[in-house]
């Protein structure tokens, strides 16, 4: 025996009605208070603080890095502080980020992490110059930059990070240039 097939339409509404009528419309304030609750309505800028930090991270295990690997004492000292200089400028997006009840992850990069370990490859098999060291450590700093201004470019940056990240960049632009005359730096000596 065939079953009875009811070629009944289906309302296409839970209510019958569209949707935009003044009982619907009420309902989805409801809704939107509902969810919105207990959760912060103020907008954020943890996520793009936090791919800041990561490079940040990045290019502070660069220089330290780097540091160990020059023979140079004065280019393993300025690559020392520009580390310094990195973890600072990480610590103070992590606080930035903690204001606005986020928790940093302060970890470093997948590709930052296998460049890293490439660099130590290729200084096992052949030893890198001084001038290589630093031509690493300026490709970070370029990724960094390049973070930041894409951060900065950001609509959801707040102003105040904004000036943070400003000054960031100026120390970045400033390592930049200072580190950019490889050619000034001696060869490694011969031991």
């Amino acid at each position: 025996m065939l079953a009875k097939v009811s070629h009944r339409r289906a309302r296409p509404f839970p209510t019958g009605r569209p949707p935009g009528n003044v009982a619907d419309k009420s309902l989805l304030h409801t809704m939107r208070l509902i969810i919105t609750s207990g959760f912060p309505t103020e907008r954020t800028d943890i996520p793009e603080l936090q791919v800041v930090i990561t490079h940040c991270v990045d290019s502070f295990h660069d220089y330290l890095r780097a540091a160990g690997a020059t023979t140079c004492p004065d280019l393993a000292a300025r690559l020392a502080g520009a580390a310094a200089d990195r973890r600072g400028t990480g610590q103070e997006l992590a606080r930035m980020v903690r204001s606005q009840g986020g928790q940093p992850r302060q970890v470093p990069s997948l590709a930052g992490t296998l460049r890293r370990a490439l660099g130590g490859i290729l200084d096992q098999l052949g030893g890198i110059t001084p001038a290589a060291t630093v031509a690493a450590c300026l490709r970070g700093e370029r990724v960094l930059l390049n973070a930041l201004e894409m951060a900065l470019d950001s609509q959801e940056i707040t102003s105040g990070h904004a000036a943070a990240l400003r000054r960031a960049r100026q120390d970045i632009t400033a390592t930049i240039r200072g580190l950019g005359m490889v050619g000034q730096w001696p060869a490694p000596s011969e031991s």
